[in-house]
């Protein structure tokens, strides 16, 4: 069995990493910096785990088209993103920071990397990359909650939520049985910590 996760450098992606290749799963570790990635994967492969680095950079379009050229995966795990601007007049790390104060600038980056991104990594695995019965799985989160809502994230997430359940239902549609699936991670994790902080 063979997975792609992409932001599987560190994280949540690492740990998934980590678990799904002890559960015997070759790991192919998406990530757009090629030296955090190789050190992902030599940590990887000294825990007895069989890994291997692939490019996956969000922002880069053109850069994706690579992934064409992957075969038999049977686990796809788009987890690679980014938080948005979240910095405000009161510190680089604002997770209260007012809806209002988020620019057009800022919205169109977080959509471009996350939805924008992940959907062009779908598009280009789906046409002879993914086996008949691959599962798809975007780390999301709910967008209905109150407790916390930075804009751009949050807005940039329910694209790709909605993109989840539309290719769920083609997928259904179609009679394949491939499966899309929605993954809502609520963690302590680093991506906040940085306004860039996957791959």
């Amino acid at each position: 069995m063979k997975t792609l996760i992409t932001g599987a450098n560190k994280g949540i992606g690492f740990a998934l990493a980590q678990n799904l290749g002890h559960r015997g799963y070759e790991v192919l570790v998406g990530a757009r910096n090629e030296t955090r990635g190789q050190e992902a994967v030599e940590k990887l492969k000294a825990e007895g785990i069989t890994a291997e680095f692939v490019k996956v950079d969000l922002d880069d379009l053109n850069q994706l088209t690579s992934l064409s050229a992957l075969t038999d995966i049977d686990l796809l795990i788009n987890n690679a993103g980014i938080s948005g601007n979240i910095h405000s007049d009161k510190g680089h790390l604002d997770m209260e920071k007012s809806a209002f104060d988020y620019s057009t600038t800022d919205l169109e980056e977080t959509i471009k990397t996350n939805f924008l991104g992940t959907h062009a990594v779908i598009k280009e695995l789906l046409p002879h990359s993914l086996t008949e019965n691959t599962k798809i799985i975007n780390i999301t989160v709910p967008v209905s909650q109150e407790y916390w809502m930075p804009l751009a994230y949050v807005t940039s997430k329910a694209a790709q939520n909605a993109m989840t359940f539309a290719f769920g239902h083609q997928f259904k549609k179609d009679k394949s049985k491939k499966t899309n699936l929605c993954c809502y991670a609520w963690c302590s994790c680093n991506r906040f910590e940085r306004c860039k902080s996957w791959g």
